[in-house]
Protein backbone atom coordinates (compact mmCIF):
# COMPACT_ATOMS: atom_id res chain seq x y z
CA UNK A 1 0.00 0.00 0.00
CA UNK A 2 1.46 3.38 -0.95
CA UNK A 3 1.90 6.11 1.67
CA UNK A 4 -0.48 8.48 -0.15
CA UNK A 5 -3.20 5.83 -0.34
CA UNK A 6 -2.71 4.95 3.33
CA UNK A 7 -3.00 8.64 4.28
CA UNK A 8 -6.16 8.87 2.21
CA UNK A 9 -7.68 5.99 4.16
CA UNK A 10 -6.69 7.59 7.48
CA UNK A 11 -8.27 10.93 6.56
CA UNK A 12 -11.42 9.17 5.38
CA UNK A 13 -11.67 7.23 8.64
CA UNK A 14 -11.19 10.38 10.72
CA UNK A 15 -14.10 11.99 8.90
CA UNK A 16 -16.28 8.98 9.62
CA UNK A 17 -15.63 9.12 13.36
CA UNK A 18 -16.64 12.75 13.45
CA UNK A 19 -13.70 15.06 13.92
CA UNK A 20 -14.83 18.53 14.91
CA UNK A 21 -13.98 21.57 12.79
CA UNK A 22 -13.67 25.15 13.97
CA UNK A 23 -16.72 27.33 14.17
CA UNK A 24 -17.46 30.79 15.53
CA UNK A 25 -19.85 32.61 17.79
CA UNK A 26 -21.81 31.65 20.87
CA UNK A 27 -25.12 29.91 20.43
CA UNK A 28 -28.07 29.42 22.77
CA UNK A 29 -28.10 26.55 25.21
CA UNK A 30 -29.76 23.41 23.86
CA UNK A 31 -29.90 20.97 26.76
CA UNK A 32 -31.15 17.77 25.19
CA UNK A 33 -31.60 14.51 27.14
CA UNK A 34 -28.36 12.66 27.72
CA UNK A 35 -30.08 9.42 26.71
CA UNK A 36 -30.19 10.59 23.09
CA UNK A 37 -26.41 10.98 22.89
CA UNK A 38 -24.52 9.93 19.79
CA UNK A 39 -22.23 6.92 20.01
CA UNK A 40 -18.55 7.59 20.51
CA UNK A 41 -15.55 5.73 19.18
CA UNK A 42 -13.24 3.46 21.15
CA UNK A 43 -10.17 5.01 22.71
CA UNK A 44 -6.69 3.69 21.99
CA UNK A 45 -4.35 6.26 23.50
CA UNK A 46 -1.86 4.48 25.77
CA UNK A 47 -0.45 7.58 27.46
CA UNK A 48 -3.26 9.51 29.12
CA UNK A 49 -1.04 12.52 29.78
CA UNK A 50 -1.73 12.75 33.52
CA UNK A 51 0.52 12.40 36.53
CA UNK A 52 0.60 9.23 38.64
CA UNK A 53 -2.08 10.63 40.99
CA UNK A 54 -4.73 10.40 38.27
CA UNK A 55 -6.57 7.35 39.60
CA UNK A 56 -6.75 8.81 43.08
CA UNK A 57 -8.11 12.12 41.84
CA UNK A 58 -10.66 10.46 39.58
CA UNK A 59 -11.87 8.29 42.45
CA UNK A 60 -12.14 11.41 44.58
CA UNK A 61 -14.23 13.26 41.99
CA UNK A 62 -16.62 10.40 41.29
CA UNK A 63 -17.20 9.42 44.91
CA UNK A 64 -17.56 13.04 45.96
CA UNK A 65 -20.13 13.61 43.23
CA UNK A 66 -22.14 10.64 44.42
CA UNK A 67 -22.35 12.26 47.86
CA UNK A 68 -23.19 15.68 46.45
CA UNK A 69 -19.90 17.13 47.73
CA UNK A 70 -17.09 18.94 46.01
CA UNK A 71 -13.88 16.91 45.85
CA UNK A 72 -12.30 19.23 48.42
CA UNK A 73 -15.12 18.61 50.89
CA UNK A 74 -14.89 14.88 50.33
CA UNK A 75 -11.13 14.91 50.88
CA UNK A 76 -11.55 16.82 54.13
CA UNK A 77 -14.09 14.31 55.48
CA UNK A 78 -12.34 11.11 54.38
CA UNK A 79 -10.34 8.85 56.73
CA UNK A 80 -8.33 5.61 56.67
CA UNK A 81 -6.11 3.93 54.08
CA UNK A 82 -8.79 4.24 51.41
CA UNK A 83 -9.28 7.95 52.03
CA UNK A 84 -10.11 10.11 49.05
CA UNK A 85 -7.08 11.90 47.68
CA UNK A 86 -7.78 15.32 46.23
CA UNK A 87 -5.54 16.97 43.65
CA UNK A 88 -4.15 20.40 44.69
CA UNK A 89 -6.19 21.94 41.88
CA UNK A 90 -9.34 20.78 43.62
CA UNK A 91 -8.94 22.51 46.96
CA UNK A 92 -6.96 25.68 46.47
CA UNK A 93 -8.84 28.89 45.86
CA UNK A 94 -7.88 31.13 42.98
CA UNK A 95 -6.09 30.30 39.77
CA UNK A 96 -4.16 27.02 39.55
CA UNK A 97 -1.43 26.67 36.93
CA UNK A 98 0.63 23.64 35.92
CA UNK A 99 4.05 25.19 36.47
CA UNK A 100 5.01 24.25 32.91
CA UNK A 101 5.73 27.57 31.21
CA UNK A 102 4.59 26.35 27.77
CA UNK A 103 1.32 24.85 29.00
CA UNK A 104 0.53 27.89 31.14
CA UNK A 105 1.26 30.27 28.28
CA UNK A 106 -0.91 28.32 25.82
CA UNK A 107 -3.66 28.13 28.44
CA UNK A 108 -3.60 31.93 28.67
CA UNK A 109 -3.71 32.21 24.87
CA UNK A 110 -6.70 29.87 24.73
CA UNK A 111 -8.75 31.45 27.51
CA UNK A 112 -8.21 34.86 25.95
CA UNK A 113 -9.27 33.48 22.56
CA UNK A 114 -12.36 32.09 24.30
CA UNK A 115 -13.22 35.59 25.51
CA UNK A 116 -12.76 34.87 29.23
CA UNK A 117 -12.22 37.82 31.58
CA UNK A 118 -11.14 37.59 35.21
CA UNK A 119 -14.18 39.50 36.47
CA UNK A 120 -16.67 37.07 34.90
CA UNK A 121 -18.65 34.67 37.05
CA UNK A 122 -17.55 31.03 37.05
CA UNK A 123 -20.50 29.73 35.02
CA UNK A 124 -19.75 32.17 32.20
CA UNK A 125 -16.08 31.19 32.22
CA UNK A 126 -16.98 27.50 31.96
CA UNK A 127 -19.46 28.11 29.14
CA UNK A 128 -16.96 30.13 27.07
CA UNK A 129 -14.14 27.60 27.53
CA UNK A 130 -16.45 24.66 26.80
CA UNK A 131 -17.52 26.32 23.56
CA UNK A 132 -13.93 27.17 22.62
CA UNK A 133 -12.80 23.54 22.89
CA UNK A 134 -15.91 22.27 21.11
CA UNK A 135 -15.25 24.32 17.98
CA UNK A 136 -11.44 24.50 17.96
CA UNK A 137 -10.31 21.03 19.02
CA UNK A 138 -10.50 17.75 17.09
CA UNK A 139 -11.01 14.13 18.05
CA UNK A 140 -7.76 12.60 16.78
CA UNK A 141 -6.92 8.95 17.25
CA UNK A 142 -3.37 7.85 17.94
CA UNK A 143 -1.46 7.56 14.66
CA UNK A 144 -3.73 9.89 12.68
CA UNK A 145 -2.29 12.98 10.96
CA UNK A 146 -2.54 16.28 12.79
CA UNK A 147 -1.54 19.92 12.55
CA UNK A 148 0.65 21.83 15.04
CA UNK A 149 -0.97 25.20 15.76
CA UNK A 150 1.75 26.91 17.84
CA UNK A 151 5.47 27.41 17.21
CA UNK A 152 7.01 27.43 20.68
CA UNK A 153 10.43 28.46 19.35
CA UNK A 154 8.92 31.55 17.76
CA UNK A 155 7.08 32.32 21.01
CA UNK A 156 10.08 32.11 23.35
CA UNK A 157 10.08 35.82 24.23
CA UNK A 158 6.35 35.92 24.88
CA UNK A 159 6.54 32.76 26.98
CA UNK A 160 9.46 34.12 29.01
CA UNK A 161 7.60 37.38 29.67
CA UNK A 162 4.44 35.53 30.71
CA UNK A 163 6.49 33.27 32.97
CA UNK A 164 7.89 36.33 34.76
CA UNK A 165 4.41 37.77 35.26
CA UNK A 166 3.20 34.41 36.54
CA UNK A 167 6.04 34.22 39.06
CA UNK A 168 5.08 37.61 40.47
CA UNK A 169 1.44 36.60 40.83
CA UNK A 170 2.44 33.33 42.45
CA UNK A 171 4.61 35.19 44.97
CA UNK A 172 1.62 37.40 45.72
CA UNK A 173 -0.49 34.33 46.45
CA UNK A 174 -2.77 34.77 43.43
CA UNK A 175 -1.64 31.55 41.71
CA UNK A 176 -0.93 28.04 42.99
CA UNK A 177 0.35 25.01 41.11
CA UNK A 178 -0.39 21.37 40.33
CA UNK A 179 1.69 19.11 38.10
CA UNK A 180 -1.21 16.72 37.49
CA UNK A 181 -1.75 17.91 33.89
CA UNK A 182 1.91 18.25 32.91
CA UNK A 183 1.38 15.89 29.95
CA UNK A 184 -1.17 18.07 28.19
CA UNK A 185 1.26 20.12 26.10
CA UNK A 186 1.22 17.78 23.09
CA UNK A 187 -2.59 17.91 22.97
CA UNK A 188 -2.68 21.69 23.28
CA UNK A 189 -0.16 22.08 20.46
CA UNK A 190 -2.28 20.02 18.06
CA UNK A 191 -5.62 21.08 19.59
CA UNK A 192 -6.85 17.57 19.93
CA UNK A 193 -6.46 13.94 20.77
CA UNK A 194 -8.88 11.49 22.30
CA UNK A 195 -11.21 11.92 25.28
CA UNK A 196 -8.32 12.03 27.75
CA UNK A 197 -6.89 15.00 25.82
CA UNK A 198 -10.08 17.07 25.74
CA UNK A 199 -10.81 16.37 29.41
CA UNK A 200 -7.26 17.21 30.45
CA UNK A 201 -7.12 20.47 28.51
CA UNK A 202 -10.59 21.46 29.78
CA UNK A 203 -9.31 20.96 33.34
CA UNK A 204 -6.15 22.97 32.61
CA UNK A 205 -8.13 25.90 31.22
CA UNK A 206 -10.77 25.99 33.95
CA UNK A 207 -8.24 25.74 36.78
CA UNK A 208 -6.23 28.42 34.98
CA UNK A 209 -9.13 30.87 35.40
CA UNK A 210 -9.95 29.88 38.97
CA UNK A 211 -12.71 27.30 38.46
CA UNK A 212 -12.26 24.01 40.32
CA UNK A 213 -12.17 21.25 37.70
CA UNK A 214 -10.96 17.65 37.56
CA UNK A 215 -11.11 14.57 35.38
CA UNK A 216 -13.43 11.56 35.74
CA UNK A 217 -12.56 8.15 34.31
CA UNK A 218 -14.98 5.35 33.52
CA UNK A 219 -17.06 4.03 30.63
CA UNK A 220 -19.29 5.66 28.04
CA UNK A 221 -22.54 3.74 27.53
CA UNK A 222 -23.22 3.63 23.79
CA UNK A 223 -26.71 2.82 22.55
CA UNK A 224 -25.36 -0.23 20.71
CA UNK A 225 -24.35 -1.81 24.01
CA UNK A 226 -20.63 -1.08 23.86
CA UNK A 227 -18.97 0.71 26.76
CA UNK A 228 -15.57 2.12 25.72
CA UNK A 229 -13.03 3.49 28.16
CA UNK A 230 -13.72 7.20 28.58
CA UNK A 231 -12.65 10.42 30.31
CA UNK A 232 -14.84 13.44 31.09
CA UNK A 233 -14.89 16.30 33.64
CA UNK A 234 -16.47 17.57 36.77
CA UNK A 235 -16.41 21.26 37.70
CA UNK A 236 -17.63 23.08 40.79
CA UNK A 237 -19.81 26.10 39.98
CA UNK A 238 -21.48 28.11 42.75
CA UNK A 239 -20.63 25.37 45.22
CA UNK A 240 -22.28 22.58 43.23
CA UNK A 241 -20.61 19.81 41.22
CA UNK A 242 -21.61 19.43 37.57
CA UNK A 243 -20.34 17.19 34.79
CA UNK A 244 -19.12 18.09 31.29
CA UNK A 245 -18.05 15.99 28.31
CA UNK A 246 -16.30 18.12 25.70
CA UNK A 247 -15.15 15.07 23.72
CA UNK A 248 -18.69 13.80 23.15
CA UNK A 249 -19.66 17.38 22.33
CA UNK A 250 -17.01 17.95 19.70
CA UNK A 251 -17.43 14.49 18.13
CA UNK A 252 -21.09 15.32 17.52
CA UNK A 253 -20.89 19.10 17.05
CA UNK A 254 -22.95 20.24 14.07
CA UNK A 255 -24.88 16.97 13.76
CA UNK A 256 -28.21 18.50 14.72
CA UNK A 257 -28.22 18.24 18.48
CA UNK A 258 -27.08 21.83 19.02
CA UNK A 259 -24.24 23.38 20.95
CA UNK A 260 -23.86 22.70 24.73
CA UNK A 261 -25.28 19.23 24.22
CA UNK A 262 -23.28 17.67 27.04
CA UNK A 263 -22.87 20.76 29.19
CA UNK A 264 -23.45 21.14 32.94
CA UNK A 265 -25.10 17.82 33.77
CA UNK A 266 -26.15 16.72 37.23
CA UNK A 267 -24.83 13.43 38.58
CA UNK A 268 -28.12 11.69 37.73
CA UNK A 269 -28.06 13.06 34.18
CA UNK A 270 -24.41 12.07 33.75
CA UNK A 271 -25.06 8.50 34.84
CA UNK A 272 -27.53 7.98 32.00
CA UNK A 273 -24.61 7.64 29.59
CA UNK A 274 -21.51 7.52 31.79
CA UNK A 275 -20.47 4.72 34.16
CA UNK A 276 -18.35 6.27 36.93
Amino acid sequence: MTRSFRNYLIVGFSLLIGCSFAGSGMTALHAQPASSAQEISLEDEDDNGYSSSTAETERSSSEAGAKGLSSSEAAASSQGTNALVSDPASHRSGMVYTGNKNIDYLAEVMVQAAGVKENMDDDTKVKLIYHYITVNFHHIHSGEPFKIYYDLDALKKEIKSFRAQTAKRANAGEISYTDKYSGMLKYMLKRGGECNAQAGVFAVLLNHVGVECGVCHGRYLNRNGTAPNHYWNYAVVDGRTYYYDVDVELQNYGKGQGDYYWYKKTRAEAEETHAF
